[in-house]
Order: C-alpha cells, then sequence, then structure tokens
C-alpha cells in the first residue's frame, strides 16, 4: 500500500470499506436505499478522482526525477519506482470505483425485482 504512495492508497481503502458498509446498510433496510445508493455513487466518484489526482501526483514526481538527474546517474529502478506509484494509485481507485459501481448495479437490480 505504500508503495502506491500513502496519502493516496489509504483513503482510497477507506473509502472501499465505506462503500461495502452502505453496501450492507442498504440491503438490510429498504427505506434508506436510495439515499445510501447516492452515497456510494459519491464515494464511488470521489475516489476515482482521489486516485486521478495520486496519478497526477506520481507523475509529477516522477518527471521531477528526471528533470534533476542526468541520464548517468538515473536508473531504470528509480523510474520504474515513480510509474509504479501512478500505476498502483490508479488501479486501486478503478477496483474501487468499479465495485461502489456494481453495488449500485446490484441495489438497483434488487429494488426492481421488488416492484
Amino acid at each position: 500500500m505504500n508503495e502506491g504512495g500513502a496519502v493516496f492508497t489509504y483513503p482510497i481503502l477507506a473509502t472501499s470499506i465505506v462503500v461495502t458498509t452502505y453496501f450492507v446498510k442498504a440491503l438490510r433496510n429498504k427505506l434508506k436505499r436510495n439515499g445510501l445508493t447516492k452515497l456510494i455513487a459519491s464515494y464511488g466518484w470521489f475516489v476515482f478522482a482521489w486516485g486521478s489526482l495520486g496519478s497526477a501526483f506520481g507523475l509529477i514526481v516522477a518527471f521531477d526525477t528526471l528533470k534533476t538527474k542526468t541520464i548517468s546517474t538515473l536508473t531504470a529502478q528509480q523510474l520504474a519506482g515513480g510509474f509504479r506509484m501512478v500505476l498502483i494509485s490508479s488501479l486501486l481507485a478503478a477496483f474501487v470505483f468499479s465495485l461502489s459501481r456494481i453495488y449500485i448495479v446490484i441495489l438497483n437490480t434488487t429494488e426492481n425485482k421488488r416492484n
């Protein structure tokens, strides 16, 4: 988790827990399902934006490293580490965003079957 940038990956992980908690609450409480579905959607979009921000920040760090180092002192491991940070935060955010969208589809499907 630290390799993806702790500032970005830990909030994404916490958001996945919150989204899953709201999903379980929505399944149990049919009266508040609409509001919880909106919250899940909001958290999903937030995590998508947060992951994109993490990717942009990681790219800035990687390119800044390229700028400050000469070709002779730059190693492939340093460059790969910067790009790895970008990919980890993006991939984790995309996973949590997809999870939130799957939860919404399940909630909407169960709501439609009830009616």
